[in-house]
């Protein structure tokens, strides 16, 4: 509210974000004042972006064996997951836990809206609003219902994560969150799932697996029993983002390096589908 108070007079939108959350245009958008152009014909005056925190991809994270850790906290063995100093936070979390489109996500959304019409804002949620203060001869003038109890806000907009716009939350996890990490997070050898292996089953069955190994470019929790894990046996259990990998990672790769003047930053080729001596 503060931040709408001071800079809303001087901007047609505003928003507030946290460092470790990416806006990120999808389809033919490839920035984000074109994506606001276009919600603004179609006359929304918040645009809301749903947030779930996404797993550390395991081959791309600094090799477990140099920050490994046994303590009161870990008594199974934990490491540090350290992102490398020449490795982008949005590559090494480009592993969401639901493809789009995502419904269990958390209710901390974050928003990008019109100052003009949000009078007051409270971090995730626009809480009052030019229409939600009208009288009900107001209401009715403005061809609204002033006998529906709820208020329910029509301008806000939910971005479609394919065809406009997406949040990536790169929320880091902690060395606590790894705990027996090499058990909960892949299969024995022999061991094969009976059937296709639903998120909240597999997170029941391993609730404690907070590392992303993504499926494979068109398979998901759906298909067949043999896709659910790699070479190696590190089950399946999150979806990167095509555009993110292919598009924007190697365009905030080459923006870093400009920006430093040299080569600090790479790209990770990674192959998720065959990397039987990663980790074992």
């Amino acid at each position: 509210s503060s931040c709408r108070l001071r800079f809303g007079p001087h901007t047609e939108w505003l928003g507030s974000f946290d460092v470790d959350e990416y806006l990120v245009p999808m389809a033919n958008f490839d920035n984000m004042k074109d994506v606001v152009r276009a919600m603004d014909k179609k006359d929304a005056k918040i645009l809301t972006f749903k947030s779930i925190r996404a797993w550390a991809r395991r081959s791309v994270l600094q090799d477990p064996a140099k920050t490994a850790l046994t303590n009161s906290a870990c008594p199974r063995g934990c490491f540090d997951p350290v992102v490398p100093p020449q490795t982008t936070f949005m590559q090494t979390y480009n592993c969401d836990r639901e493809e789009t489109p995502r419904y269990n996500v958390m209710p901390a959304e974050k928003q990008i809206y019109r100052p003009d019409y949000v009078l007051l804002h409270f971090v995730h949620y626009s809480t009052v609003t030019t229409v939600s203060i009208m009288t009900p001869l107001e209401l009715e003038t403005a061809g609204l219902d002033p006998k529906k109890r709820r208020y329910k806000e029509k301008s806000n907009h939910i971005m479609d994560e394919d065809s406009e716009a997406r949040m990536l939350h790169t929320k880091s996890i902690k060395y606590q969150d790894t705990r027996n990490w090499r058990k909960t997070c892949r299969l024995r050898p022999r061991q094969t799932l009976s059937e296709p292996l639903p998120p909240r089953v597999f997170n029941s069955l391993h609730p404690m697996c907070k590392l992303g190994t993504p499926f494979p470019p068109g398979k998901n929790w759906d298909t067949q029993n043999e896709t659910l894990k790699d070479a190696a046996n590190w089950v399946y259990n999150c979806f990167m983002v095509e555009k993110i990998e292919n598009y924007w990672v190697p365009k905030l790769v080459d923006s870093l390096n400009h920006m430093m003047g040299n080569k600090t930053f790479r790209v990770v080729h990674s192959d998720t589908d065959n990397c039987p001596t990663c980790f074992f």
